[in-house]
């Protein structure tokens, strides 16, 4: 997934939104080199589980286990996250040890 700055965003935003209209390019956008948003198509369906957890291993690559604990901290604090399903068995069990497969 290309990486554009918030800076080049603004100034090419008609070619960038083209490109994800009629490519289905996905960005990731960053200010000052971090990344802070992904700008991907919208789609009407989700998609099957590889696809999800491959869009997910993009967004989350990268971040430390310092980074990957404090999101699980947030996902416990709101527990309609996973539509009232316990957090243990899809974070900690199913997800986190896909990202690591997959990044």
């Amino acid at each position: 997934m290309p990486e554009i700055g918030i800076r080049q965003l603004k100034n090419e935003a008609s070619e960038i939104i083209r490109s994800i209209r009629e490519q289905k390019t996905e960005y990731i956008i960053t200010v000052r080199g971090e990344p802070v948003a992904v700008l991907r198509p919208l789609s009407s369906e989700i998609g099957d589980v590889d696809t999800i957890l491959n869009w997910t291993a993009d967004v989350f690559s990268g971040l430390s286990e310092t980074d990957l604990a404090e999101i699980e901290a947030s996902i416990r604090r709101r527990p309609d996250f996973f539509g009232g399903r316990e957090v243990d068995c899809y974070f900690s069990r199913r997800i986190i040890p896909c990202l690591t497969k997959l990044s």
